[in-house]
């Protein structure tokens, strides 16, 4: 029967002789058992000399020493934060349990443990749809008013100052949830970043188009507004990054081209204010789209801008995992981040979970990824 193990493994002191395995979780392709724990019988299975040619063997090297693991997990969006608050509010008890088996770290649950979580600013292509009305100032002034299914944290045209910047029409159950997992597990990484800034930045609108030069200032001080806005609602954040998918403009759902010019500016400005504003900590984080373009786009921000950026993080929906090594070969002492992948590949449940098994969760840390981060949690439907 295939399978796959994940197991966990525990030292003795350091050597690998005394390393012993005592929990195991399997899943295996007919879905009997789906991330099934066991313990070993007889418990536990101690690393010996390896065995006879045929065997599997489990080797491992406690002399080598490669990149820090930051954390695993998933982005929180407006949709799939929807979803747990309504199951929250139907049946608390499932509620509960659902988020500790997710986020539980304490040592010997029997939980993910799940220790990331990638937030959208504003409105995603996961976003439920909304019911606030624009202002009539908007309305009056804005040809292009935004759309339902499209919010920022300042919709009011041409407000430079931001004095109607509001963290406040994020949904509720958005910090809702944030809290809940944050109360189970203190220890969850929280990494922001908008897929548009607002659309009067823009062209009028937040799906698609580019962000006008002219408004770099003002879009590093919304993005630190947020920082400040998810810290009034008693979430840290760890990470930021300056744009989502910054070589994706796509007129159907909020997105915008940035170039790197304009997104290492940005990034300069916002590193100035976050240090100036109790957010030293923080991390800013570059490029945020897929490996295809690694030895462009996040080279040549590392080479404009590189002082203000901590690393650069990757998707997989465009190249192989192997063109991360054109950027880390470069700058092998900037942090690597996989932060998004979603999609059908194969032709069956079992070949999709076997090949994002190997090529993107494995393979990745081959190349230097220091936290993993798939997309959603969970959705019922897109946009809905």
């Amino acid at each position: 029967m295939q399978l796959i193990l994940y197991v966990v493994l525990f030292s003795c002191l350091q050597s690998v002789s005394c390393q012993q395995i005592w929990d195991i979780w399997q899943t295996t392709w007919d879905r009997q058992k789906l991330f099934t724990y066991f313990q070993p019988s007889p418990a536990p299975i101690n690393f010996v000399t390896p065995g006879p040619t045929a065997s599997a063997d489990i080797v491992i090297n406690d002399t080598s020493v490669y990149q820090t693991i930051y954390g695993f997990g998933a982005s929180l969006t407006d949709s799939s934060a929807q979803l747990l608050f309504n199951l929250k509010n139907q049946n608390s008890g499932s509620y509960w349990s659902l988020m500790d088996y997710l986020f539980d770290a304490t040592d010997g649950a029997n939980a993910a443990g799940f220790s990331y979580i990638r937030v959208p600013l504003g409105a995603s292509d996961f976003s439920a749809k909304s019911t606030r009305i624009s202002l009539l100032y908007d309305i009056l002034l804005n040809p292009f008013p935004v759309r339902t299914l499209a919010y920022s944290y300042d919709d009011v045209y041409g407000d430079a100052a931001l004095y109607q910047f509001d963290i406040g029409v994020t949904p509720s159950y958005v910090f809702t949830i944030l809290r809940d997992i944050l109360s189970i597990n203190t220890q969850v990484k929280v990494h922001v970043l908008p897929w548009s800034p607002p659309g009067w930045m823009k062209q009028g609108t937040m799906n698609g188009g580019s962000l006008n030069p002219s408004y770099i200032s003002v879009m590093a001080n919304y993005l630190l507004k947020s920082l400040q806005g998810f810290q009034s609602q008693g979430i840290p954040v760890y990470a930021i990054s300056i744009q989502n998918e910054p070589e994706n403009s796509n007129p159907t759902y909020p997105t915008c081209n940035m170039p790197v010019s304009t997104e290492g500016q940005i990034g300069i400005a916002l590193r100035t204010l976050m240090d100036g504003n109790g957010f030293t900590s923080t991390k800013i984080i570059g490029y945020e789209h897929n490996w295809v373009d690694a030895a462009n786009y996040p080279v040549q921000l590392m080479q404009q801008m590189g002082s203000a950026f901590s690393g650069v993080s990757f998707h997989c929906y465009e190249g192989s995992v192997s063109d991360q090594a054109a950027f880390t070969s470069k700058y092998p002492n900037k942090e690597v981040y996989f932060t998004e992948c979603s999609g059908t590949i194969g032709s069956d449940w079992w070949s999709d979970i076997k090949l994002h098994r190997e090529h993107n969760v494995w393979l990745i840390f081959g190349f230097d990824v220091e936290p993993c981060a798939r997309w959603e949690w969970k959705s019922e439907a897109a946009g809905d």
